[in-house]
């Protein structure tokens, strides 16, 4: 038996040499602003220090109201894959996933840093008022882990950063995964 296994983990090394050289010779050249780009989100996002235990990037959920609030959770995750769950009053209901590139996730980047995101209150909210939903987002930055909740008395430059994860609902190719009718 062993004498069978040594060829084959020998022709197996071979092949497997040959596939990743093929590769490297049919992959498209990253323009030099491309590979900036990357190494800033890489950078900020401490993706190179990826675990478990942090591999979250950014995060909403959107909460229940009395009216037709949209009610979803959406999260990146650092390699770029999104998981997507509808619960009501959208166009998906049900688990979705989706993958995303290195060039979308740092416009999540820059849209938090413009807006001071990491400066932003935890919650903004008014006990006293009642039926508005409420939306938690989330993100990393410089191993740092930052949530806001809105639902009463927020500034308006949340919305912006808001509107990359309603943009991407939009605009993404999602995969079903356990579609509810």
């Amino acid at each position: 038996m062993k004498y069978i296994l040594l060829p084959i983990a020998a022709l197996l090394f071979l092949f497997s040499c040959s596939t990743s050289k093929e590769v490297a010779e049919n992959s498209t050249e990253l323009t030099s602003q491309e590979i900036d780009k990357q190494a800033l989100f890489l950078k900020e996002t401490q993706f190179h220090k990826l675990t478990t235990k942090d591999s979250l990037f950014a995060s909403i959920s959107k909460g229940f109201c009395f009216g037709t609030c949209p009610v979803y959770t959406m999260k990146i995750y650092k390699n770029g894959m999104v998981t997507y769950a509808g619960t009501r009053n959208v166009d998906l209901i049900g688990d979705y996933t989706t993958q995303i590139s290195y060039a979308k996730m740092l416009e999540f980047v820059e849209q938090a840093k413009m807006i001071q995101y990491m400066e932003l209150n935890d919650v903004y909210d008014n006990v006293g008022v009642t039926d508005l939903p409420s939306t938690t987002t989330s993100i990393v930055l410089n191993g740092k882990t930052k949530t806001v909740k809105r639902r009463y008395d927020y500034p308006n430059s949340i919305l912006t950063y808001e509107k990359l994860f309603d943009e991407l609902l939009k605009s993404a190719d999602w995969k079903a995964v356990n579609v509810k009718e």
